[in-house]
């Protein structure tokens, strides 16, 4: 079934990168802890890689990834000083800076996906980020990976614009994830006010 569609999925995205060079970011910035999930990123992170191949970029796969992995890490952290769970403090923190270097696994896992609402958080963050990179045409230069240390991969053809977008996307992502995280932690833990 993942075989099956994961080349469905890969075809949408050929079409979205042809058609709406815009919408990639977004989908994969809010969606790609659930494609995490089922394992159909596999399908979609070559499609950046096969770009790259064809126009000496990627816009497909690259920056929604970036900005959803940063999204991540931010709500794992926030979880991390919301809590007070002294465990649970030390697995987010953990993830969350794990996360922030692009492996999201901890944090999605052992934080996010668990208590919920970080994950809700961190898929509209994400997709916000993603929006601005999608509309700004944000595209990366050389594969790697999709933490803080791939802003260098956004260098290329003689500018820094693609550079400066990815940041102000990344910026976008997690104040986004951030005020989201705390104002549902208000809702969904048992934390006084006092401990903000």
């Amino acid at each position: 079934i993942g075989a099956i569609l994961s080349g469905y999925l890969a075809s949408f995205f050929n079409l979205l990168a042809t058609n709406a060079a815009w919408a990639p970011a977004v989908i994969i910035g809010g969606l790609l802890p659930v494609m995490v999930m089922f394992g159909l990123h596999n399908a979609v992170a070559p499609l950046g890689i096969m770009q790259m191949s064809q126009l000496g970029f990627d816009s497909i796969f690259g920056p929604g990834a970036l900005v959803s992995n940063i999204a991540q890490g931010v709500a794992s952290l926030v979880v991390a000083f919301r809590t007070k769970d002294k465990k649970l403090r030390q697995i987010a923190t953990a993830g969350g800076i794990t996360g922030l270097m692009g492996i999201t696994e901890p944090a999605l896992y052992g934080v996010n996906l668990p208590k919920k609402y970080p994950l809700i958080a961190a898929m509209i963050g994400g997709a916000s980020g993603g929006l601005y990179a999608g509309l700004t045409n944000t595209h990366r230069f050389a594969t790697g990976s999709s933490g803080l240390p791939a802003v260098l991969l956004y260098i290329g053809d003689d500018t820094l614009k693609y550079l400066v977008n990815i940041l102000i996307a990344l910026v976008i992502s997690a104040v986004v994830t951030a005020v989201l995280t705390v104002v549902l932690s208000f809702r969904f833990e048992k934390i006084g006010r006092a401990h903000v």
